[in-house]
C-alpha cells in the first residue's frame, strides 16, 4: 500500500540531522543546493563498480525469459550471481524478472489500449491466463480485467506524447473548466 517513510526510517541519525538542515534553509535555492549535496553523497557512498552485476541487471531487464543463460555469462557461481543481485536490487533474480515480464505486459497492454489481454500476456511468457492474473493481482491487487478499463488508458505514466488541441483548450475554457486567474 502507498505510504511514507521518513527520513529517520531510510537514514537514521543521518536522515534527521538532514531533515532538519533542510527545514532551516532560509531559502528554497538552499533547501534544493542541500538536497543535491546529500543525495550525491549517498550515491558516492554506495556506489558500486560492477559492470557485470548492472550489465546483468539490464539484460534480466529486457531478457527476463532467459534468466539462466544470464547467469551462465556473468562468470559468477548462481548462488554468488544471486547474493549479488539481491544486494543490489533487494529481491531475488527470479523476483526481478518476473516483476520485469509484468511490467513489459502491462506496458504494452496500456499503450495498445487492449483489453484482450491473454495473446499478449502470452507472448511475453506466461504460460496461460491464470498463470497472468495470478501475477497481476499479486502486482495490482485486481484482475487484468478490472484494471484493463478505458479510464486506464489515458492516465498512465508509459503515455509518451501529450498533444495539445487549441479547439479542445478552447471549448474546456469557455465550458469554465479552467480556473479564472
Amino acid at each position: 500500500m502507498d505510504s511514507f517513510l521518513s527520513t529517520e526510517d531510510l537514514w537514521g541519525r543521518v536522515g534527521v540531522e538532514f531533515a532538519e538542515r533542510v527545514l532551516n534553509a532560509r531559502t528554497l535555492r538552499q533547501r534544493i543546493a542541500l538536497v543535491e549535496e546529500y543525495l550525491l553523497a549517498f550515491l558516492q557512498r554506495f556506489r558500486r563498480d560492477e559492470a557485470r552485476i548492472d550489465d546483468a541487471i539490464q539484460r534480466m531487464y529486457y531478457e527476463y525469459h532467459a534468466l539462466q543463460e544470464i547467469i551462465a555469462k556473468s562468470e559468477v557461481s548462481p548462488r554468488h550471481f544471486q547474493r549479488l543481485i539481491h544486494e543490489a536490487l533487494g529481491m531475488s533474480p527470479k523476483a526481478f524478472c518476473r516483476l520485469a515480464r509484468f511490467q513489459h505486459t502491462v506496458r504494452e497492454l496500456l499503450l495498445r489500449k487492449e483489453t484482450d489481454y491473454l495473446g499478449t500476456a502470452i507472448d511475453r511468457g506466461y504460460y496461460d491466463q491464470a498463470h497472468f492474473i495470478k501475477d497481476f493481482k499479486s502486482f495490482t491487487q485486481e484482475t487484468p480485467g478490472t484494471f484493463l478499463q478505458k479510464k486506464n488508458f489515458m492516465s498512465h505514466f508509459y503515455n509518451t506524447k501529450l498533444s495539445f488541441d487549441m479547439n479542445v483548450a478552447l471549448q474546456a475554457n469557455k465550458e469554465g473548466l479552467f480556473p479564472k486567474p
